[in-house]
């Protein structure tokens, strides 16, 4: 196993594919306001638009609270992001 991958229930999983499902399960409860706390840090440029197709897949039934330190992807996938230095 690589350091991009890791084991879910003894399946191998790329970091990537790891963090949509950890999304999606957290989607499944139906939360009220996600929050989303750097949902693509340490992913790879092509990982990272998956990440952001499975936010804007969202975006229609959901508000989130999205936290990170990288604003040009905070800008790409909302629609409000508010920058604090």
């Amino acid at each position: 196993m690589t350091a991009s991958e890791e084991s879910i229930n003894g399946i191998k999983q790329t970091m990537s594919k790891r963090q949509r499902i950890l999304i999606e399960q957290a989607l499944a409860v139906q939360p009220k306001l996600p929050l989303l706390v750097d949902p693509a840090l340490a992913l790879d440029p092509v990982s990272v638009l998956k990440i952001e197709d499975l936010i804007h897949k969202f975006k229609k039934d959901y508000t989130f609270v999205k936290v990170s330190h990288k604003i040009q992807q905070s800008a790409a996938v909302s629609d409000l992001y508010i920058e604090v230095i």
